[in-house]
């Protein structure tokens, strides 16, 4: 991995590790309609975020610690810990992915990857989601717990921006190490 792409990652990491966090691609802070990707953190969870696309389509991913209602249009679920699937904040009736399957939904497209809970949990599985929202494809590792197999990666592909926990400096550390050459 070059030096600077590791740099451009862990400080992308270090803005999700705050809480709350809003993030706007191609966007002003409205989001009026056509106009880009909004992304936003949630508090109290390493892994909680709504995504608001150009065309008005709400994903929640692992709902938990929510400020607010959402009426969202699918729900991704990495795995049925408490902390990870929260529904209390969730209106209408959403499409739910909890598993590794696929899914396109008012023009965008979601894919699930089977991969490990936190390292050396054996009875656990946590989901991988990869997005396509408004050209801008997203990798939402959750709690994966272990770094991907060749067969994970394959599966995966090439991301844009990748969400992955960050619990402390030790985690920045362990993902800046190159894992698969590009």
């Amino acid at each position: 991995m070059k030096k600077h792409n590791i740099i451009k990652l862990l400080l992308f990491v270090i803005l999700l590790c705050v809480t709350g966090i809003y993030l706007i691609i191609n966007a002003d802070n409205d989001l009026p309609p056509g106009e880009g990707l909004k992304i936003v953190k949630y508090p109290g969870n390493f892994a909680a975020f709504k995504f608001m696309t150009k065309n008005g389509a709400i994903i929640v991913a692992d709902p938990y610690g929510m400020t607010e209602y959402v009426r969202a249009d699918v729900v991704t679920i990495s795995h049925h810990h408490g902390d990870h699937c929260d529904m209390s904040h969730i209106q209408g009736s959403p499409i739910v992915l909890d598993k590794a399957d696929a899914i396109e939904h008012k023009g965008i497209l979601i894919r699930g990857v089977a991969g490990v809970h936190n390292k050396g949990d054996i009875h656990t599985t946590n989901v991988i989601f990869m997005y396509n929202l408004c050209g801008i494809r997203l990798a939402h590792f959750a709690s994966q717990g272990d770094v991907p197999t060749e067969a994970m990666y394959d599966l995966i592909g090439t991301v844009d921006v990748l969400l992955i926990q960050c619990i402390d400096i030790l985690s920045l550390i362990h993902i800046s190490e190159p894992t698969r050459p590009y």
